[in-house]
């Protein structure tokens, strides 16, 4: 949740990439149950581990343990399967020209943001409200499929606007993370957010705190992430690779276009972030 992020915007930049790259590791979707156990055991008793053990067993937990519940979080839903689960799904987005593709790369989309909202979930300070989730997940899951169900008909029937289905992936994604945001964090603009000094003293409860947070939270999932992952990668492709290669090299336009993909959600989704 927006309240919860820590870091610092007078640190370095290069502190902030290594934060975003350890959250996102996708190293962590293979961390097993059993050992996310073991790592939480260690993290208790500090004083019977070397400090090799306890870093190790830092990353373990930062990755695949619920920071409240100090459980295993499902390993498809971990933040560390951000990238490799945007860049399948944004490459199926941006590739698909059939409904039925297209509409289940956005609901899977969709879904997999949801889940991973939902099981990462750590805002002690209010209770999780399952109902408002689900309504924020199917409102946004639907202006999704909408948009882009509407691009792809548009273009069937007017070729012309080919250039409209090319943002179509982006604008819906845009949209969609755009009200679950505000949905998912309607009650934090309305009521305000805990707010500490840096030595975690309780200062009160802030509304502009939580606007603030809520717009960092908006500017990253809606602006950064199709941006890097959709929009990006789809101008380098019909911008430069496409004039290129398409009457010399065709069958090197699918590899690049994922490979394009690929840098976008793993090279420049997180250099953009710990920019913010």
């Amino acid at each position: 949740p927006p309240q919860r992020l820590t870091m610092s915007t007078n640190e370095p930049y290069s502190d902030r990439l290594r934060r975003v790259l350890r959250r996102w590791d996708p190293r962590g979707i293979f961390v097993g149950d059993k050992r996310a156990y073991e790592a939480v055991s260690v993290l208790k008793t500090p004083q019977n581990h070397t400090d090799a053990q306890l870093a190790q067993a830092r990353w373990t937990c930062d990755v695949a343990v619920h920071p409240v519940l100090e459980q295993p979080t499902p390993s498809s839903f971990r933040n560390s399967a951000f990238m490799p689960v945007t860049a399948i799904l944004s490459l199926g987005m941006v590739s698909s020209s059939k409904p039925l593709g297209v509409l289940a790369c956005h609901w899977l989309y969709q879904s997999h943001s949801a889940a991973t909202r939902y099981c990462n979930y750590a805002d002690t300070a209010r209770p999780l409200d399952g109902q408002r989730m689900l309504a924020a997940y199917g409102l946004s899951t639907g202006v999704a499929c909408g948009i882009a169900l509407a691009a792809v008909a548009a273009v069937r029937r007017a070729p012309s606007l080919r250039a409209l289905g090319l943002i179509a992936p982006h604008s819906a994604v845009c949209a969609a993370g755009a009200l679950s945001t505000y949905l998912n964090n309607e009650a934090d603009l309305a009521h305000g957010v805990e707010v500490t000094d840096a030595a975690g003293a309780p200062l009160g409860v802030s509304r502009r705190a939580a606007e603030a947070g809520v717009l960092r939270a908006a500017i990253l999932q809606n602006g950064v992430v199709p941006l890097c992952s959709l929009l990006l990668p789809v101008l380098a492709m019909r911008g430069v690779v496409v004039p290129r290669l398409w009457k010399s090299h065709p069958d090197k336009l699918w590899p690049i276009s994922a490979a394009l993909v690929a840098g976008g959600v793993c090279v420049a989704t997180p250099a953009a972030a710990a920019a913010m």
